[in-house]
């Protein structure tokens, strides 16, 4: 089994059951500068960055195909995730959060064509390894670690990881039923899988890992896909 995470590194889970925290109270921002103004000046810090590190290292085909998906899945973030939504983030309680993105892997599914089937709010220091934002293991469902939700300024890593993880699992069903995303090339597919099937967890180190072509592939989605969410939003 390969899990398919976000800026870090594991090892294989194999069973190990996965429970969920005991979560602490969320912090409130109803007193302090606007969420949404903070998050509007993060978001296009965190846009910047990634556009430094992503440099062009996804392949020009599979930037085609961002292109024609990530135009739907930025669709669904401005939907679900709108200014009045930001706004409310902050004071929103642990529940209502874990709604929202529900509601937006969901839709995210709908959109990307894949078996979006749910998301798992857990551990993930315990379950996957220190420092992991989330993760899949290609079965439809979204790992989320809990931080990620109690603390609001963490929004941003929040929609990265899920649309990340989203690509992974449309990355693994293309590979599983081609004929069900006509828009993706056979050899990129085949590209795709010949990286799962000798996927690196990190045994090669960092880079290894950061750079194989699911990964980089997975990263290049989520930030055209939140470049698109930034236009729409006029931020």
């Amino acid at each position: 089994m390969s899990l398919f995470g976000t800026n870090d590194i594991r090892n294989d889970l194999g069973d190990e059951l996965l429970r969920r925290p005991e979560i602490p109270e969320t912090k409130d921002y109803s007193g302090e500068k606007s969420f949404f103004e903070a998050f509007a000046d993060a978001l296009r810090a965190f846009i910047d960055s990634l556009r430094e590190a992503l440099g062009g290292e996804s392949s020009s085909e599979a930037r085609e195909v961002n292109e024609t998906l990530a135009e739907k899945a930025s669709d669904v973030m401005a939907e679900v995730f709108d200014e009045r939504t930001l706004r409310e983030w902050g004071t929103m309680s642990m529940e209502q959060r874990e709604a929202k993105l529900s509601e937006y892997y969901s839709k995210l599914g709908e959109a990307l064509g894949i078996n979006a089937r749910g998301v798992i709010i857990e551990d993930c220091a315990v379950t996957a390894g220190v420092g992991v934002l989330g993760y899949n293991s290609g079965d439809g469902y979204l790992h989320i670690d809990y931080r990620n939700l109690q603390d609001p300024s963490r929004l941003i890593d929040v929609l990265n990881t899920t649309t990340h993880e989203a690509r992974h699992q449309l990355q693994v069903e293309a590979i599983a039923d081609p004929s069900r995303f006509p828009e993706i090339s056979p050899g990129l597919i085949a590209e795709w899988e010949h990286n799962m099937r000798n996927y690196d967890n990190g045994a090669f180190g960092y880079e290894s890992y950061y750079n194989q072509a699911v990964e980089a592939d997975a990263r290049a989605f989520a930030t055209d896909v939140i470049n698109g969410y930034i236009a729409k939003l006029g931020l």
